[in-house]
């Protein structure tokens, strides 16, 4: 019933009107446009929330202590320019338009734009005619030359990557608003501005067949749309300013399509995220004062990477904000129908992130897609293909903090200090998964290793394998040696049963310390239940590294109870300090069914742990290949990967994934089959 429910949905809206090359789904806006709430107040947000978290990062910046862990540090350039448009913005509000000039100039007497320029604040504040015409003739001279100064090299600006979209649009809007900021060397601003709308023309050539490569990060859409959202406001060239807003419109539909109410946070995949557990990050800050999720951006418990939530950055926040609800006739703010997105009870989201074509890295035109189911209210599961890589032109060099498998189940009225984890997969060489954690850590970041993962997922059902290779060199370090390698599943404490195959009946999560070590079978199976939404986890593979025989336990610690959450940890290899050599393979995989299921006893858990624990799984494992087969309910899941000497260095480790002997393709934006929001020029595969 449920699978029809879906199939349903999807004929409902399936018709299509082509406008302007560009596909518009009528029905699916006819839809959400019903759906859309109109029981928040964004207004009062910013009032209540915003204005405040921007008046804190100002005193940050006045006392030279800004960013709150692990320790404050000292100001830098954008830092400053930042501190100079909130002391703009808090005069013009609260002072009636009486601005404060002075302390402004202070910061930005301190910033002196160069070739490394990328604080947009500074040209922003150009465009506001209210400061402008408040400063006296020495700071107007003062920050037109210091413009001016800057523009003979953003002119010639390059991003290390077309693809690395954060640092990509911050340039690329700098050499619009500063090239075209009123006042300016008209020569100067006009090759700069070119240029960046050269920039922007390339970054849709590129996303038209390629996507948005930086996909989905809790931290990093919150840069690439405060960065958008000023070219949004102050580009002069009409018709490239209405590309900008659209970009801007497509990332809002991406959030919206993800959002998750239940934990008020992105579901689904991550490019990058700092909060391995909870999913929090700045883009909660747009988010909320847009209307999605009804808490206010917080550090959580024992946060070790508190997310810009009072971060100077914020004054862009405000800067949009403020300008798109005022009288000027700038400024964003998400239609209402894209924010609706969110309420489709049913959605499957399908898009895809590929890499530039520079090197072998690039080739991920079979693998690089991201695909995401939620049911409003239960759960929602996501998964992506392949490692994600932060500059596509490196050679194959994983990023640590990317969440390349994410599960959350709905509880009822979840805190954001102390939330639910997500389910996901994490590859440690600490035996400390929780991504809570600075010392010992070479980044002073949460990381992992590289899953190199070749998942495939058919809406609730996701076939998920992995091969490790501990001695690469990843995205910032590289370990010379482990006593410990292993593949953690983490589990939230906050469930109302754990249950493993078998079992007569099941267990409440732990609150201690504890472990369990679970018999490692063709049928292995564990699930989890949380309220009315049951996961069952099977696992079909956990190599042993050289000749130590590989466990799997049931574990919990003080540190992962304190932050809500246990494990299901698969060791490949625990004892005195190992290494291997780069041509190893330690596989692990898994098969993963998340559905509804009632029941305060746990039958419903049990009946899915069974259903999974009974599924046929073919596999071919031999020095060259590994091939893996499952039929779930009616579907049969595929991936082969090569597992051939030396260990894959590129994104071709995974053969082929398959849905019913149809290789999966990735997909431009879309809910339900339907593409919503599509960028500019977007093709039409």
């Amino acid at each position: 019933m449920r699978t029809q429910s879906v199939k349903n949905l999807a004929f409902l809206v399936h018709q299509d009107l082509v406008i302007n090359n560009m596909y518009i789904n009528i029905v699916l806006v006819l839809l959400i446009s019903h759906l859309a709430s109109s029981t928040s107040h964004p207004s009062d947000r910013i009032t209540s929330w915003l204005i405040p978290a921007v008046k804190k990062s100002l005193s940050e910046a006045n006392a030279n202590a800004c960013g709150p862990h692990p320790t404050p540090h000292p100001c830098a350039g954008r830092d400053i320019s930042n501190a100079a448009v909130s002391t703009y913005l808090i005069s013009a509000i609260e002072n009636n338009g009486s601005i404060n000039t002075t302390g402004a100039m202070h910061f930005l007497s301190r910033v002196q734009p160069d070739v490394g320029f990328v604080g947009n604040g500074f040209c922003a504040l150009a465009h506001e005619e209210k400061f402008t015409n408040a400063l006296n003739e020495t700071s107007k001279t003062y920050l037109l030359h210091s413009i001016n100064k800057a523009l003979p090299s953003l002119s010639i600006w390059q991003s290390i990557d077309v693809s690395y979209s954060n640092m990509y649009f911050m340039g690329m809007i700098n050499c619009i608003i500063c090239g075209e900021a009123p006042g300016v060397d008209r020569k100067l601003g006009t090759a700069a501005a070119q240029h960046g709308y050269n920039l922007l023309d390339k970054w849709l050539i590129y996303a038209a067949s390629a996507g948005n490569h930086e996909f989905d990060s809790p931290t990093y859409y919150w840069v690439q749309m405060n960065a958008l959202s000023l070219g949004c406001m102050y580009a002069k060239n009409t018709m490239q300013k209405k590309k900008i807003c659209a970009i801007l419109e497509h990332l809002w539909a991406d959030v919206a399509s993800n959002f998750f109410q239940p934990t008020e946070t992105l579901s689904g995949a991550h490019s990058r995220d700092y909060d391995f557990l909870y999913g929090h990050g700045a883009l909660q800050v747009l988010t909320y004062i847009n209307g999605l999720g009804t808490h206010p951006p917080i550090c959580e418990f024992k946060d070790a990477h508190c997310e810009r939530t009072d971060d100077g950055q914020n004054a862009l926040v405000l800067l949009n904000a403020w300008h798109a609800r005022d009288d000027s006739g700038i400024g964003h703010k998400p239609l209402s129908s894209t924010l609706a997105l969110s309420k489709i009870p049913i959605r499957i989201i399908q898009s895809k992130w590929l890499g530039q074509n520079r090197t072998k890295n690039n080739l991920t035109a079979k693998m690089g897609d991201r695909y995401n189911y939620i049911r409003s209210g239960l759960f929602a599961i996501g998964s992506v293909s392949q490692d994600y890589i932060t500059n596509t032109h490196h050679t194959y060099e994983p990023c640590p903090q990317d969440k390349l498998i994410s599960i959350d189940l709905a509880l009822p009225n979840m805190t954001q200090f102390h939330p639910v984890p997500s389910i996901t997969l994490v590859h440690d060489w600490l035996d400390h998964p929780w991504g809570h954690l600075f010392a010992n850590n070479p980044t002073k970041k949460p990381s992992h290793l590289a899953p190199h993962p070749g998942n495939v997922q058919h809406e609730n059902i996701l076939l998920a394998t992995s091969a490790l290779n501990p001695s690469e060199k990843m995205d910032g370090f590289q370990i010379s040696g482990f006593e410990s390698l292993a593949t953690n599943v983490i589990l939230p404490t906050k469930a109302t049963y754990y249950y493993v195959w078998g079992d007569s009946v099941p267990s409440i999560p732990p609150t201690n310390n504890y472990t369990r070590q679970i018999n490692l079978s063709s049928s292995s199976t564990v699930g989890i239940q949380v309220a009315n939404s049951c996961l069952a986890i099977r696992i079909l593979a956990c190599d042993g590294v050289q000749e130590y025989k590989p466990t799997i336990e049931i574990k919990a610690d003080e540190f992962g109870i304190s932050l809500g959450a246990f494990r299901l940890v698969l060791y490949h290899y625990k004892g005195k300090n190992a290494s291997l050599s780069s041509t190893s393979h330690v596989a692990n995989g898994f098969l993963m069914v998340v559905d509804e299921c009632d029941g305060s006893s746990g039958s419903g858990l049990i009946s899915l742990v069974n259903e999974v624990a009974n599924v046929v799984v073919d596999e071919i494992y031999n020095e060259e290949t590994w091939k893996i087969k499952a039929a779930v309910r009616g579907t049969v899941l595929e991936v082969e990967r090569d597992v051939s000497v030396p260990h894959c260095q590129s994104w071709d480790c995974v053969v082929y994934r398959r849905i019913n002997g149809t290789d999966v393709v990735p997909k431009s934006l879309r809910v339900n089959g339907n593409i919503v929001v599509p960028l500019p020029l977007l093709s039409k595969t």
